[in-house]
């Protein structure tokens, strides 16, 4: 009987972790060139860091497309990708120091 209860109490307890393993998280994608900043206030909800990640270099490759003028205007800027509890999880400059 012992057993059945544990085997089961370790079904129930990766049920529970599954859901919150996978449970959606919101991360906030700030604009910045240190001294002024554009925050975002709504945010994302994506499955984890990494589709966050993805999303935030995606946004600067379409700023790139859009804008002849980026590169000038955007100069010294970042993207920082901010978890809820507020933590710069990555930066990335708008501009690409390669190409300027």
């Amino acid at each position: 009987m012992q057993q059945f209860i544990d085997r089961r109490l370790s079904l129930v307890f990766k049920r529970q972790l599954h859901r919150y393993w996978f449970l959606p998280v919101r991360y906030f994608f700030n604009l910045t060139n240190g001294q002024e900043a554009i925050r975002d206030e709504e945010g994302m909800e994506v499955s984890n860091v990494q589709a966050a990640l993805a999303s935030a270099l995606e946004a600067i490759e379409e700023l790139r497309a859009a804008d002849p003028s980026y590169s000038e205007d955007w100069r010294g800027w970042h993207l920082e990708v901010v978890d809820a509890s507020g933590r710069i999880v990555q930066r990335f400059p708008l501009v690409d120091s390669v190409q300027h």
